[in-house]
């Protein structure tokens, strides 16, 4: 599932870059795709507690 979200978040990047010339433009998506990132992980972190937690533990 985050692999997937990934490549899914990679290619609306890629096809933003390349119908977008201005570097502005491109700075604002990639500020996004920040957020997005961040969004997403923190999601995945607080749906999924136990994976996180045996990690930890694992360490």
């Amino acid at each position: 599932m985050k692999a997937r979200e990934r490549r899914a978040l990679l290619w609306i990047v890629i096809e933003m870059n390349v119908s977008e010339s201005s570097t502005t433009r491109n700075r604002s998506v990639l500020a996004a795709l920040g957020l997005c990132v961040t969004a997403s992980a923190t999601t995945i972190a607080a749906t999924s507690p136990s994976a996180t937690t045996s990690q930890r533990s694992g360490k």
